[in-house]
């Protein structure tokens, strides 16, 4: 008899993998982690109240003030002189494997957050906190060259699938290859049982059940669109 979709995926997700993040025993790791923690409040403060005045058919219009507001959140908390010299080279590193690990205990939000502070941090490192303020605010080629990988993130990461792809990218490990498959929910990226529910709308998007559609609705809402006739 051939594994269950959960099956599978319990045997490719590895809780002791690293996901490409250096050893959480390590200091620095822990100090940067209870910063991230601390960063993750801020942002979803910020983002609050760009997120009640969401509405249907404005999707452009809220992302930008969405990504806006967090990263003026993000540019603030790690201007302060102890959070800025926590980042280094493993920095991005440590937030994809938070965000691995987030999407494989159901936490979308956060997996969201990690994929994001990741790229900003990865930015930061190379360029100074200065520099990467300088080039989000500039429409310059090099500055807009620089800043691509950050807007992508950003971009790809509106819902569980898309921070499960985009990890795929940075993370060549099993766990993530389990967590991105064409065959996971929308909402949590787990396997999608044999009963599995489309939207009815659009027909373009798959939930495990109608609990993770009800909990994605609040930001498929302001893409789902009725396909041609």
């Amino acid at each position: 008899m051939a594994p269950t979709p959960t099956a599978a995926f319990d045997a490719a997700y590895d809780a002791a993998c690293l996901h490409g993040g250096p050893d959480p025993a390590l200091p620095e790791v822990g100090e940067f982690c209870k910063a991230a923690a601390s960063c993750a409040e801020l942002c979803m403060e910020a983002t609050r109240e760009v997120f009640l005045t969401v509405r249907a058919g404005d999707d452009e219009r809220d992302a930008t003030a969405l990504a806006a507001a967090e990263l003026d959140a993000l540019f603030g908390f790690w201007a302060r002189p102890k959070e800025a010299g926590l980042i280094g080279a493993s920095s991005a590193a440590i937030c994809f494997a938070c965000a691995v690990d987030a999407l494989a205990q159901d936490e979308a939000h956060n997996a969201r957050f990690f994929v994001r502070l990741g790229a900003f941090v990865r930015l930061v490192h190379a360029r100074g906190l200065a520099g990467a303020k300088a080039d989000v605010a500039s429409d310059a080629g090099a500055a807009r060259e620089r800043v691509a990988p950050l807007v992508a993130a950003l971009a790809a990461t509106t819902n569980a699938r898309g921070v499960a792809r985009f990890l795929r990218t940075e993370i060549p490990c099993a766990c993530v290859a389990a967590l991105a498959g064409d065959a996971a929910c929308v909402a949590c990226c787990k396997p999608l049982p044999e009963k599995a529910m489309r939207c009815a709308r659009c027909r373009s998007v798959v939930y495990c059940d109608r609990t993770c559609q009800m909990h994605d609705w609040k930001r498929h809402r302001t893409e789902c669109k009725a396909p041609p006739a």
